[in-house]
């Protein structure tokens, strides 16, 4: 019998490819699928009724099946079954394509719930391949978790995986003290795994969460101590004031107040005694670069080598341009170092950082190998901290002893939170931003700028352009901007062909509803999994209007 660390695919149900799949989400082991959490639960316990449910969002109405009608061709050679649920408030049309047997399974005068996104009027409301349960089903398993999926691996099948995981449980080790546990009145941690994947009642869900919850924070204050108690010695890479004058004087626009604040506080660290650990945050288009370019400018005038994390390759390389635009003038040298370089290009990028050649370095996770060896770095910077846990910042400051460390987040945290999350950093925030600067999308929507682009298409256009809505429009490149060109003139012409996108009571010419809302990307889906990648979508306000994006594939 496996054991708990053994490979996924040794569970009953998985096997070789389906441990392949689950590998895309970073589930390797037993132990990594039982600790994957659901995103989300569809609730069965306060279902709606017909009338009462809301329009287009995900839920749950009881309903007792009336009749089935005639399963009927329709346009593209489909199938289509029908059956007639309803309840006291009104009628609800359940409807199939080429799945008789979802239709079949249903019994006239029986009730079920069925759970899905509903659509048709008020007086004849529709719901397309819902999920059906039974009401034995639903008095058994009142909570059902839903969890994220991937190409190829089904969100049902990672459940009921991650059900038949639950066996193992009992091989967790619980991080947690037997006193708090007792003190705080919280379950071991096999019950609250249990709970969290299957809870039988709203209070096991909330007790698993709460144990669930506290342990995150209980071990990140642990980790945070050490870090501190760690990192608090005399620093490898002493600097001296300097003017940085000659570093402003070169811009084409002023720095903001707070981009000199913020500067300034992260060279007075520089010149301290101990290494710097701060953390830089500030939305999008706030001028982070410019800060860690100023930053990169200082340590290199105190002769110190620099180099700069970023998640993906395509932002690495991105950084990379802006910055050597902006110090190479002054005789920086930037290097890039990425997975995707040819074997000449990274032997030639590892001698120039070997022999101090490379003053600042901009790279991927590749800088972490241990091929990489700097001569003297003197400044580590992770952009996008929240896509890097403490191990990766704790090997970039393992490239020398004690270096400062700078790490930079666009993602908005309250004070109070951000000293709880990153306790063992400082933090500079940017709280203006540049004036004249306008997210992407709020540029697209502008129609003195395009015509013809409205919210849905601007969602679309942009997650097919592989830019994230929040970019700030002066920050693309050319390459960039052709995409966002070429993008918004395939989701019209999509849309045109798929005769619009109905998601109230639309019609067409011919009295037809439009079928686009089925074939979009983002829009609407928050939450869901990305079709791309299996991440889930990401929900946030730009300008106002509700904005829908995938934050692994937009950048």
């Amino acid at each position: 019998m496996p054991t708990i660390n053994d490979s996924v695919q040794f569970l009953k149900g998985v096997g070789p490819a389906f441990a392949k799949k689950f590998e895309k989400l970073g589930i390797l082991t037993i132990r990594d699928l039982l600790l994957c959490y659901p995103r989300k639960y569809i609730d069965y316990t306060q279902p709606y009724t017909v009338v009462s449910a809301p329009y287009d969002v995900e839920c749950c109405v009881r309903a007792t099946v009336l009749q089935k009608e005639p399963a009927r061709r329709v346009k593209g050679g489909r199938v289509m079954n029908r059956v007639l649920a309803a309840d006291d408030s009104g009628i609800l049309a359940l409807s199939w394509f080429n799945a008789p047997y979802a239709a079949d399974k249903l019994e006239v005068g029986e009730t079920y719930y069925f759970e899905g996104r509903i659509g048709g009027a008020l007086t004849r409301r529709e719901l397309l391949h819902p999920l059906v349960r039974t009401e034995a089903q639903v008095a058994d398993c009142p909570f059902v978790a839903v969890y994220p999926g991937t190409d190829g691996l089904p969100a049902s099948r990672h459940a009921s995986c991650a059900h038949a995981a639950l066996a193992f449980a009992d091989q967790l080790v619980d991080p947690l003290p037997p006193e708090l546990l007792t003190r705080y009145r919280m379950p071991a941690k096999a019950q609250a795994v249990r709970g969290i994947h299957a809870p039988k009642n709203a209070d096991d869900l909330a007790a698993a969460r709460r144990r669930l919850i506290f342990e995150e924070l209980y071990l990140l204050q642990i980790g945070i101590f050490l870090l501190r108690s760690h990192g608090r010695r005399k620093t490898s890479a002493p600097m001296h004031p300097l003017d940085l004058g000659p570093f402003w004087r070169s811009l084409p626009y002023p720095p903001t107040g707070a981009q000199k604040r913020s500067t300034e506080e992260i060279l007075a660290d520089l010149c301290g005694d101990v290494p710097m650990n701060r953390l830089l945050q500030g939305d999008v288009g706030s001028g982070k670069t410019l800060v860690a370019a100023a930053a990169i400018w200082f340590a290199a005038q105190n002769g110190w080598q620099s180099a700069m994390l970023a998640p993906t390759e395509i932002l690495a390389r991105q950084r990379a341009a802006t910055l050597a635009d902006r110090l190479e003038p002054f005789g920086v040298n930037v290097t890039l170092l990425v997975g995707g370089m040819k074997a000449k290009e990274k032997r030639i990028a590892l001698e120039a950082i070997a022999d101090g050649r490379a003053n600042l370095v901009v790279g991927t996770h590749a800088v972490l190998t241990d091929t990489v060896e700097f001569k003297n770095l003197g400044l580590a910077i992770v952009d996008e901290q929240h896509r890097f846990g403490v191990r990766q910042r704790g090997l970039l400051a393992g490239k020398a002893q004690s270096p400062h460390l700078l790490v930079m987040s666009a993602t908005p945290i309250p004070r109070t939170l951000g000293l709880l999350m990153y306790g063992d950093l400082d933090i500079s925030v940017l709280d203006e931003l540049p004036p004249g600067r306008k997210p992407i999308k709020t540029l697209i929507l502008d129609q003195t700028v395009i015509a013809g682009l409205g919210n849905i298409y601007a969602d679309e256009c942009l997650a097919l352009a592989g830019i994230l809505p929040t970019r700030i429009a002066n920050t693309l490149t050319r390459a960039e901007i052709e995409a966002v060109h070429e993008a918004a003139n395939k989701v019209i012409a999509q849309g045109i062909a798929n005769r619009g996108t109905t998601f109230r009571d639309y019609k067409d010419g011919e009295g037809n509803k439009g079928d686009n809302q089925n074939h979009l990307l983002v829009y609407g889906r928050g939450g869901e999994s990305c079709k791309t990648c299996g991440e889930p979508l990401a929900t946030t306000k730009v300008g106002g209007r509700g904005t829908t994006y995938c934050a692994k594939c937009q950048h």
